[in-house]
């Protein structure tokens, strides 16, 4: 258990190393690394020195602050995924076929004329579509609903020895980065884990 901790928190400083997307200006993403140690330092002095428990509501907190500041600090990347994402549901709404459109074009001499993800994906975002809100704010929520699903099914007498483990799905280096860029994995995870949510209950 205590090994198990010590290499959790090895994780979550090389995570701390790789913060940040890659449109987001330095200064700001040296902020987020600098929020985010402070966290690690915090969690690890409550769990390995005081030997505390720790509340899932901080995780909850910390990942919140790190990835609302990762999308309000680099607001438009320029990655054809934010673009299909964003169009496809558009393309949805007014009765068009996005596996047979053109999309805005973000790369030189490369034609937008594909859907490269996996089936009906854009189906997730129509909601943040309708709202006009930024679709990377599902991929939010979607995580901390992992997060979440996954917690409520451990045991109650098991739940502080997972709690470092199940961080990572907050707080794997590269997850903020696949935040910026909108990755579809956040989502296949997420139904992942809502599967397993509901076949467990």
């Amino acid at each position: 258990h205590y090994n198990t901790d010590l290499f959790c928190f090895l994780i979550l400083i090389y995570a701390v190393l790789y913060y940040g997307g890659l449109y987001q200006p330095p200064i700001y993403k040296t902020f987020g690394q600098t929020f985010f140690f402070i966290l690690i330092i915090y969690l690890f002095i409550l769990k390995i020195i005081l030997k505390r428990s720790i509340h899932p509501l901080i995780f909850v907190g910390g990942y919140l602050v790190l990835a609302g500041w990762t999308l309000y600090t680099s607001p438009h990347p320029l990655v054809d995924t934010i673009t299909v994402f964003k169009e496809a549901p558009q393309m949805i709404l007014h009765g068009k076929n996005p596996y047979d459109s053109f999309f805005s074009p973000v790369y030189a001499n490369i034609k937008s004329n594909y859907y490269n993800h996996f089936p009906l994906s854009f189906i997730f975002y129509i909601p943040f579509s309708l709202l006009s809100f930024d679709g990377r704010i599902g991929l939010l929520m979607a995580t901390i609903a992992s997060f979440i699903f996954i917690y409520k099914l451990i045991q109650s007498k098991l739940k502080q020895e997972a709690i470092l483990p199940l961080s990572l799905i907050l707080f794997m280096p590269g997850s903020f980065y696949m935040l910026e860029h909108m990755y579809s994995e956040t989502i296949i995870f997420f139904l992942f884990s809502l599967a397993i949510f509901i076949l467990t209950i």
